[in-house]
């Protein structure tokens, strides 16, 4: 069977987060909607574009899930990694040529242009489904180093949305290999850090030491949203502004895990009034972390 036959979630449109099911293949060859797209490619402005895209139906190619878009309602990943190639991201590229160019690699499954028509989305098939976000990492260092290609960095979170494109002459590869690259988890983690300033800490110190187990198991106590939100409210509130450097560390394997992001949310974590604490920390992590006997 394909790998593009198979069922991921649907939703009506981008406001919408009730999945639905839906064969992955047929939502991508499908041409309900080509007079949309006919009118997204005509008009001029960027929010008239915008205001029609919305409207279309969207998918999670990397990914079944129930209830609600959310990491933690993951009911099956699909083993698909989305590749997404923004004009605006590469104004080097040709795009016809670019999507010649993706034809010829091996582990691309799916290529077509998207709704704008000036750029590219790709399917990859992936070896560990579970560790989506290393996968991204290495596909995003090697479509930069072999190709000159910048890849939307969104994609590595799996929740992420695809919506509706039209192309007749979309790239359909049955046979495509599976891509095994994966970013190295600790080389991983310094590079996000290298430019996040940490406060000295007494190694004696329990936090200390719980971020050291964080970062040498490549371990994710974030969560929810909601969760990961009230655990740097604990930072917050314990560290300060010193504490920014240990909200990375926290936060570096959570698949949407983004610099600016953490630093955003830390800042409005530090504004609050919630009076959440150190222990809030100490019980996420408690819960996340199996300790070995000796």
């Amino acid at each position: 069977m394909s790998v593009l036959s198979q069922t991921v979630s649907y939703f009506t449109n981008y406001r919408d987060n009730i999945p639905k099911d839906v064969e992955l293949l047929k939502f991508l060859t499908s041409s309900k909607y080509k007079y949309e797209v006919e009118q997204i490619r005509n008009v001029k402005t960027k929010q008239e574009k915008d205001a029609l895209k919305c409207k279309l139906p969207a998918i999670t190619p990397s990914g079944l899930f129930h209830t609600k878009r959310k990491v933690e309602n993951l009911v099956q990943h699909s083993g698909l990694i989305q590749i997404d190639i923004d004009g605006k991201d590469n104004p080097h590229l040709n795009m016809a040529e670019t999507k010649e160019l993706l034809t010829q690699v091996e582990q691309v499954c799916f290529c077509a242009y998207s709704v704008s028509g000036n750029g590219l989305f790709a399917l990859v098939p992936i070896l560990h489904p579970h560790r989506h976000k290393e996968h991204f990492l290495a596909l995003e260092d090697d479509f930069n180093y072999d190709f000159n290609i910048v890849i939307d960095k969104s994609c590595k979170d799996v929740t992420r949305l695809r919506g509706y494109s039209y192309d007749e002459n979309y790239y359909i590869n049955e046979n495509a290999l599976v891509y095994e690259g994966l970013a190295e988890p600790k080389q991983l983690a310094l590079q996000q850090l290298k430019k996040v300033h940490i406060e000295p800490i007494n190694e004696c110190d329990n936090f200390y030491k719980s971020l050291e187990i964080i970062s040498s198991n490549c371990i994710d106590i974030t969560g929810s949203n909601e969760q990961w939100f009230t655990i740097l409210c604990g930072i917050a509130n314990e560290y300060g502004q010193g504490g920014r450097g240990y909200a990375h560390i926290v936060s570096q394997y959570s698949d949407l895990y983004d610099s600016d992001r953490c630093d955003a949310d830390y800042s409005r974590a530090l504004s609050t009034n919630y009076s959440y604490g150190i222990g809030t920390f100490y019980h996420y992590f408690n819960q996340s972390v199996v300790m070995k006997p000796p």
